[in-house]
């Protein structure tokens, strides 16, 4: 903002949200002053924002005034543009097979074999974003519908919200997207298909009994579904499902808005034997890194499960990082938390803990075994004490962010 006057003018910047709630701005603002003729003084001032989604229809308010002279205020309304959000579905039951249709938390929709339904997937976003279904015929609409569903539409159906973000300074155009999985499971009676026994008379020998059964993971299987690697050297995704008949096994790797089917050749080799099928690649590449899909189909039905190669990278932050009430005692408790992603390298756990009131810290490491929850007792600690403790992870690339707890010791 620019401003004429004599004396010189002081300039204020506020912005003011959606609730009301002030923010002053003025402390970040550039403010110069020069002289004209040595009668006029002119008084400029300049903000640089950053806004972000909830700064959205929120107004940036410029007041000028000195000594002599009223208030001239003068205010914008900010129209930020952000791509999009988090995708939701909302299930909407046709027929009474239908009606006890649960969509789940996780996106995981459970419904009876004959119900009809439509699911609509909606985001956030400004421009509105597209919602596309990305089946074999992809849905242009958020909505995607099903008559009479049967066991053959078992599986993962994929939703891509798309917007169109406006660049400046440059006025050029960049396309936001983002996507959500739905999770349909459809409830069937079982059929025997083949009921066999073979053997001499009074003599039992064997007896087979085979059930359809659209495809799962086996219980059991240790999958890694998420892998950091570091470039030159080759990683391995695997699955073993359960399946009757026979499943087909096809790998893909996922690009931006497609996917490409993949194939044995001097980058990917496809081993699949029985109901076993792993993905191996070698040499990794920069462009190596990304999401992968493996698509297990049989007569019965269809299961997709989803991979990731990362680059090795630092660790993620531990969560649930708490105390156990219940074993604090005068000289002793036991920390607990949960790991994160270690990065790729193995990760060591690191905790911190003090008396409030000083300043050296006891530092403990802890080795990552691949627990789900690590439990650890610190002891030799003074009674009715107040104590600062921090726990953060590192491994050979570097280390997490810090979580911080406070607890006291029983009298």
């Amino acid at each position: 903002m620019t401003s004429e006057g004599r004396p010189a003018t002081s300039i204020t910047w506020t912005q003011l949200s959606k609730k009301g709630i002030k923010t002053d701005l003025t402390q970040t603002a550039v403010y110069n002053i020069s002289e004209l003729d040595n009668r006029m003084i002119i008084s400029q001032s300049s903000i640089d924002l950053r806004p972000l989604r909830r700064d959205n229809d929120t107004r940036i308010i410029c007041e000028a005034t000195n000594k002599i002279s009223n208030i001239t205020r003068r205010e914008v309304t900010l129209h930020v543009q952000y791509p999009p959000g988090k995708s939701h579905f909302q299930f909407i039951a046709q027929n009474e097979f239908a009606k006890g249709g649960v969509l789940q938390d996780n996106n995981k929709l459970i419904v009876k074999e004959g119900s009809s339904f439509t699911v609509t997937c909606r985001s956030d976003g400004d421009p509105p974003p597209t919602c596309t279904w990305n089946i074999t015929n992809d849905v242009n609409s958020p909505n995607l519908t099903f008559t009479n569903i049967t066991k053959a539409s078992i599986g993962l159906y994929e939703c891509t919200a798309a917007n169109v973000i406006q660049s400046f300074p440059k006025y050029d155009k960049k396309k936001a997207a983002s996507r959500a999985i739905l999770d349909i499971d459809v409830l069937y009676q079982s059929r025997i298909l083949q009921f066999i026994v073979t053997g001499k008379e009074k003599k039992w020998e064997n007896f087979v009994c085979s059930v359809d059964s659209t495809p799962l993971l086996i219980p059991d299987f240790d999958l890694k579904t998420t892998i950091s690697s570091a470039e030159h050297v080759a990683v391995t995704f695997k699955f073993k499902a359960f399946a009757y008949p026979m499943p087909v096994f096809k790998w893909f790797k996922l690009c931006v808005f497609s996917s490409k089917i993949l194939i044995n050749d001097k980058k990917y080799e496809i081993k699949t034997l029985g109901l076993y099928s792993s993905l191996t690649i070698s040499d990794i590449a920069k462009d190596d890194y990304g999401s992968y899909k493996l698509m297990i189909n049989n007569t019965v039905g269809q299961l997709v499960q989803y991979y990731l190669l990362k680059a090795n990278a630092t660790p993620d932050p531990p969560t649930q990082f708490t105390i156990l009430p219940e074993y604090v005692t005068d000289t002793s408790t036991i920390l607990q938390w949960k790991p994160g992603y270690d990065g790729g390298p193995r990760q060591t756990f690191i905790v911190r803990y003090k008396l409030e009131v000083e300043k050296n810290w006891t530092v403990r490491s802890i080795h990552d075994d691949g627990d789900r929850t690590i439990n650890y007792t610190i002891t030799d600690l003074y009674r009715d004490s107040l104590y600062c403790s921090e726990l953060f992870s590192v491994n050979s690339i570097g280390k997490s962010m810090a979580l911080n707890l406070r607890f006291k010791t029983r009298v």
